[in-house]
């Protein structure tokens, strides 16, 4: 068995790639929006995504307003496009047409297959609001799913700079401009 990678601390992500998961999400906003998360883990257990990678909900039509399915070749074929290099696959987003950012029983399932990795979601609300961004990790010893902080910009090293690959969008390379606790998707309006 292969084992789970350090509980996570924190985590962060460029304004650029938050930008690029909220147009996701608002693309489709009566059904589950997905996709991966790129980046780098640092020792201390904190996280820094440098970019999201979108992936088609595979999952049956009628269930795509409250399921997503990540077509496993995407994430080979995105795991394989970064071999050699220090990024990663460290999580994955999804979204929530109907409300609230908190894990679901069908989520929580999922996070079992991919312990102390990074979950995103994206909770949207009625009336076009902002959409509400958490991250959860689970934690296989005890095996509870635990929110994860969003970590200040100025502690997110920035991933070491590689050329792009073949089908997998780029966020930015650096975490200049990442969203703290207090500029996080919550409340932060979109240019």
């Amino acid at each position: 068995m292969i084992p789970a990678p350090p509980p996570i601390t924190g985590w962060t992500w460029p304004e650029e790639v938050g930008r690029a998961v909220l147009r996701e999400v608002r693309a489709v906003p009566t059904e589950e929006a997905c996709g991966l998360l790129v980046g780098v883990r640092r020792e201390d257990g904190g996280v820094v995504v440098t970019s999201a990678v979108p992936a088609e909900n595979v999952e049956s039509p009628g269930r795509r307003r409250r399921r997503f399915l990540i077509d496993p070749l995407r994430l080979l074929e995105v795991e394989k496009s970064l071999r050699g290099g220090n990024e990663e696959v460290v999580g994955f987003y999804h979204s929530h047409p109907d409300g609230e950012p908190l894990p679901s029983e069908v989520d929580r399932t999922f996070m079992e297959l991919w312990p102390n990795t990074l979950w995103v979601i994206a909770g949207i609300t009625e009336g076009g609001e902002l959409p509400q961004i958490r991250g959860w990790s689970l934690d296989p010893d005890p095996g509870e799913v635990n929110e994860v902080p969003v970590a200040p910009s100025e502690s997110a090293p920035a991933a070491r700079a590689r050329p792009p690959h073949p089908g997998v969008p780029r966020g930015a390379r650096r975490p200049h401009g990442a969203w703290t606790d207090i500029e996080s998707p919550r409340g932060k309006k979109e240019d």
